[in-house]
């Protein structure tokens, strides 16, 4: 009873307090769900309290012998949401896919338009796990914060939704033109600020239009696989125009001897703009048969002199990679293989 006079401002803190720090997830052994086993009044308060359904991260997997398959289980949890913001994160491998029940995604962003931010990482899989839309099909979304989409239908859904809002567009290994289509198409070029996994193949001039609509981007991760040396859009990084207020970059690249002076070019520039901080590069030059070089190739010591002069003044400099260590001057001391943390 002394619980039922407190105000519900205070009571909802409470809960949301006497959370598990754990990420939320539709299980009975997490909150809130835990919480609404309690007793009665818990479960009233848990089921009333919006903010405590406003996240949510679910992994579907095997859904045999569950009472409630996870697509009912997350719509019965954003539903209880209310008005509230609502950030969704949906994973999912080969693994349980074939089994699992996952809710078309656009119909869960047109029934619940209150959903600001969604990540989904679906991995290992080529199977349509999505209902995708009509060709005519167009979903706005002016609350959409964050989209990040890991799965190979990604280019058929971008290009069913508008976002004019949307600051945060990841969609790895989907070539720059659906991006800028969404872009444009969305009118939101001058609100992204992290555009993250952009397949650069052979995609220049797009790349180029892309670049040149984000100009408050602070965060770009490319990936490129190039058949030689100095791709070109590799090379647009070196045009100082582009991305002005670049902060963050991260490069996923099979590079050549050649492209070490590039790369060493874009960080000195951008990074004595007083813009640049932190460079994430994964090294994939040994990783494939054609790009093997001599070892006696790799970047020379003055090459890793030049890298150690801007890691002493500030730059966070990152590279990792199969053969990252074999291709160190032996008396390196500053240059970090250690993993990095994800941009995410």
């Amino acid at each position: 009873m002394t619980l039922l006079s407190l105000p519900n401002e205070l009571t909802e803190q409470i809960f949301l307090l006497t959370l598990p720090t754990l990420k939320p997830t539709p299980s009975p052994h997490h909150g809130p769900l835990l919480l609404a086993q309690i007793c009665s009044l818990w479960r009233t308060f848990v089921l009333q309290t919006s903010s405590l359904w406003s996240s949510v991260d679910i992994k579907f997997c095997d859904t045999l012998g569950k009472s409630t398959p996870e697509d009912e289980l997350l719509v019965l949890w954003l539903s209880r949401a209310q008005d509230r913001p609502i950030s969704l994160t949906i994973r999912g491998s080969a693994k349980y896919l074939e089994r699992a029940r996952l809710p078309p995604l656009l119909d869960l962003l047109q029934r619940f338009p209150n959903i600001v931010h969604i990540l989904v990482y679906l991995y290992g899989t080529n199977r349509s796990v999505f209902t995708l839309p009509q060709r005519s099909m167009q979903l706005e979304l002016p609350n959409l914060k964050t989209f990040h989409l890991s799965h190979y239908q990604g280019e058929e859904i971008l290009a069913a939704l508008s976002a004019p809002n949307v600051t945060y567009l990841g969609c790895p290994d989907i070539q720059p033109k659906p991006m800028l289509d969404f872009a444009l198409r969305s009118g939101a070029g001058a609100n992204i600020t992290r555009l993250v996994g952009v397949e650069c193949r052979g995609a220049t001039d797009d790349l180029r239009r892309l670049l040149r609509l984000v100009p408050s981007l602070v965060l770009f991760q490319m990936r490129d696989w190039p058949n030689k040396p100095l791709a070109p859009a590799f090379s647009l990084l070196l045009d100082n125009k582009l991305l002005p207020n670049l902060v963050n970059l991260t490069i996923h690249y099979p590079f050549y001897i050649a492209e070490y002076p590039a790369l060493l070019a874009i960080m000195q520039e951008r990074f004595e703009a007083a813009k640049l901080t932190r460079v994430n590069v994964t090294v994939h030059t040994r990783s494939h048969q054609s790009w093997q070089q001599p070892l006696d190739q790799w970047p020379g010591n003055r090459t890793w002199k030049r890298m150690r002069v801007l890691i002493a003044k500030g730059l966070n400099l990152r590279m990792t990679g199969p053969d990252f260590e074999r291709m160190l001057p032996l008396d390196d001391d500053v240059i970090s293989s250690d993993e990095y943390p994800d941009d995410d």
